[in-house]
Parts: structure tokens; sequence; C-alpha cells
């Protein structure tokens, strides 16, 4: 089990959390500020309301379908895989606490709160110009939102089937994209789906959910207590989540899903074809992203493992090291 260095500084100066489920369950998160030894709050705030977001909600390893990045204790960014209009010239990035993959597009959220992209922007999918004061970003096939810290969505780039059409969103607690569709989840315990045919989402009760994924056809809601809920196709069982505890972080595949329990180790259900849930042997995990037919998962040491297909090299992370974590 890891131990957890509390700052006198800190939000969580004279708590104790004597476990990684204990401090799971109070509503915090993993995550580094500015000076990169800080513990702070992460995805969300309880209140009465309902969760509400935070800085810092950290997505340290991204993947898309054939792509994997993840953000370096640095504040530096690594990718590996299909490098197709340049999306993973991430050399020269800094300053960088969360990254978010697309078809053609990277972006990495900057510890100011404001966004810087890569790769193809023929439908102005990374025009983060104007952004400010963002805490979560996520990218679509050729679109990208980003989460502001009051609730607000902001979305940029193509718009063939309304997967932009943020603007009457509010009170947004967390967000994802798959393809060409986008989700949110609102204070209330709401699920949004707008896109690429909603009608196939017909739960839309994400009561007390703090933290979302998506795959084409299911996505996924982590609550604050651990559990979790889903919406979507079931055809493979992606979503046979019913006997999840204990879960801090979650992610989706094409039809695969992902749940890291407050122990370090994971859960894998939903298509296999690739090998793509093949973790039985994988310890010690804080964050998981998942591409199509693969997952990278990082650890606690700042290692990363992936798993699943590896036709363009996007499992190729056996060489990271000193990830954030």
């Amino acid at each position: 089990m890891r131990d957890f260095f509390v700052p006198k500084n800190s939000l969580l100066a004279g708590s104790v959390m004597s476990s990684r489920r204990d401090f799971v369950s109070r509503g915090f998160s993993l995550g580094n500020m500015e000076d990169q030894t800080s513990l702070v709050a992460g995805i969300f705030v309880s209140g009465g309301d309902g969760p509400t977001p935070v800085d810092n909600y950290y997505t340290p390893v991204s993947c898309y379908e054939y792509q994997s990045i993840a953000v370096k204790a640095d504040g530096t960014a690594v990718a590996v895989g299909s490098n197709d209009d340049s999306m993973l010239n991430v050399g020269g990035w800094s300053n960088i606490k969360a990254v978010a993959c697309g078809k053609n597009h990277t972006a990495g959220l900057r510890r100011d709160r404001t966004v810087v992209g890569a790769g193809n922007n023929s439908d102005g999918q990374i025009n983060f110009g104007s952004w400010a004061n963002i805490i979560q970003v996520s990218c679509g096939h050729w679109h990208s939102l980003g989460l502001r810290a009051d609730g607000i969505v902001l979305a940029t780039g193509y718009n063939n089937t309304g997967q932009i059409n943020v603007s009457a969103w509010s009170d947004i607690v967390a967000i994802t994209t798959i393809e060409n569709r986008s989700i949110a989840v609102t204070a209330a315990g709401e699920l949004l789906v707008i896109g690429d045919n909603p009608q196939y989402f017909s739960n839309r009760v994400f009561d007390g959910v703090v933290q979302i994924a998506a795959g084409p056809w299911h996505i996924l809601g982590r609550r604050a207590d651990g559990t979790c809920v889903g919406s979507g196709y079931n055809d493979v069982g992606q979503l046979e989540i019913s006997t999840w505890t204990d879960i801090v972080y979650i992610a989706c595949g094409n039809d695969s899903s992902y749940g890291i329990k407050s122990d370090g180790t994971v859960l894998a259900i939903g298509n296999n074809s690739d090998g793509q849930c093949n973790v039985s042997g994988i310890t010690d995990a804080v964050a998981v992203e998942a591409g199509y037919l693969h997952a990278v998962f990082v650890k606690a040491d700042g290692t990363a493992v992936g798993v699943g297909r590896n036709s363009a090299g996007q499992t190729n992370v056996s060489g990271w090291t000193d990830l954030l974590v």
C-alpha cells in the first residue's frame, strides 16, 4: 500500500489518511500542483448539492486508436504510436499536468490552466488560444472539450453531429469524448450525451459520479464511494460492473472497461480479442487509459505498462519513467 505525503500547507494538513481507500473515499485524488510535490484536492469536493469540480483533476495518461501519451513529473510529455498529422510532436511541451488524445490531435493542460495542442487543426480542434481556467480536457475524433473550474464547458472543432453544442451545459463535474460524441455529468448526477446517436445511452442517472469514461457504445461512471454505474451496450460484458467496489480510477476501450482498485490492483472486462484485458499481473496501478484495443497503466513508481494491440507501437511504454503520479 502506498503512503501519502501531506505537506504542512496542504488542504489535508491535520487530516489522517490511513489508507488509499480512506483517501479516495473522502473525495481526493493524487495530483501535483506547480511545485510538483503537493498533495491536493482531486476530482471533486463533496457538497450539499453534489460534487463540484476543482483544480488538478489530473489525467497523466491518454490513449486513442493507435496512440498513447503521458505526462512526466517534470511537466513534459512522452508519446508513442502512430504520428499521423504530427499529433505526437509534444517534445516542446512544458508545465503540463494532464493530456488528452484524439484521432489526429492532442491536447495538453498546463499548470496555469491554459491548453496547448498538437496535430491536425483542419476543423479548429486545437484552437485553444482563448481558453483559460481549464481543469480538464478531452479529445474526440475531430473536436475537443475543456471543463472550466466554474463548471462551464468549452468546445472547439468539427460539429457534424452537434458534438460541440455545449453552450447550455452548466454545473458540470466531469467530461469525456469519444469519436463524434461529447459526454458530461452534472453536479446533480445527470448524464448528458450529445453528438452521434445519444439515444443508445438510456440510463442517464449517474448520481454521485466523479469521473466518467466512454467507449464508442458504452459509458462508465465512477462514484465517490468506489462503486460504478454504466450506460449503453453490454454485448460482451463491458458493463458487468455491479460487483466492482473500492474503484479509484476507470477507463473504457472500444468494448472493454477497466477499473483500478484502492490497493492498486486492476479489473478488466469485455472484449479481449487482442489481449487488452490481460491485466492479472499488474499491481500498484494509479491511473489507466484505453485506446480502442489497448490500454496503458501508470504505476505508483512512475513507470507504465501497456497491454493489447501494438500495431503502431502504441503499447511500447516500458521505457517510460518518472511519470506524474
